[in-house]
């Protein structure tokens, strides 16, 4: 993990956990502090990207730029994935500054999209990182990058989980309940199946 992919992770989080001091995300001073960070880490990752476009760090991006004795690693940048990301945070983090409301499909894109983006990078070093590797949006996204958004997109979720799906997956109803006793098995399942199958073929058992 880079430093900018650090800092933004760590304003990202902090964020949410420092406006529940002032009132909360509704209150006026919680706002303000999603607004703020949603901001700083939105330009850190913008100026990244532009960075990579234009070869200004020779491939490196922004970190490469500010720490150039950084290119003797291994990872050099924000890998396209977690700039992405992180936009992606910003912006479902400066929609949960605004006044509450039952739906919000900005926040429910942006959250949802950012979550897969994560779990697609999650899912590919379990079954083989140098293929992810392969593909350009995902290249240098460390695994704790991944495992990190992972578990800050869900928390957005959770946060304000009418304004979004998540809101079928925890109602009161009959359907929400069955839902939540075949979310579980689907998702991991389907994961489990995967990997077993990925090593048996390793081992020689299929051909």
């Amino acid at each position: 993990m880079v430093p900018t992919t650090a800092v933004c992770l760590l304003i990202l989080a902090a964020a949410l956990v420092v406006c529940d001091r002032y009132g909360g995300i509704a209150g006026a001073h919680g706002a303000g502090i999603l607004r703020v960070a949603a901001g700083s880490v939105a330009s850190i990752s913008v100026v990244n990207l532009a960075v990579l476009v234009s070869g200004a760090g020779a491939g490196a991006g922004i970190d490469s730029l500010l720490w150039p004795d950084i290119t003797d690693l291994n990872h050099t940048t924000q890998a396209p994935a977690t700039s992405f990301c992180v936009l992606l945070a910003a912006s479902a983090m400066f929609r949960l500054s605004l006044e509450p409301r039952d739906r919000d499909y900005v926040f429910t894109l942006s959250a949802t999209v950012g979550l897969m983006l994560a779990l697609i990078a999650v899912v590919g070093y379990a079954f083989d990182s140098q293929a992810l590797y392969g593909v350009w949006i995902f290249t240098a996204m460390a695994l704790h990058t991944a495992l990190g958004f992972v578990a800050l997109f869900a928390a957005l979720l959770l946060l304000r989980p009418r304004l979004s799906w998540v809101a079928l997956l925890l109602g009161a109803g009959v359907g929400s309940a069955g839902l939540r006793r075949v979310f579980p098995v689907a998702i991991l399942g389907s994961f489990a199946f995967c990997l077993i199958a990925s090593f048996a073929t390793e081992a020689g058992l299929f051909t």
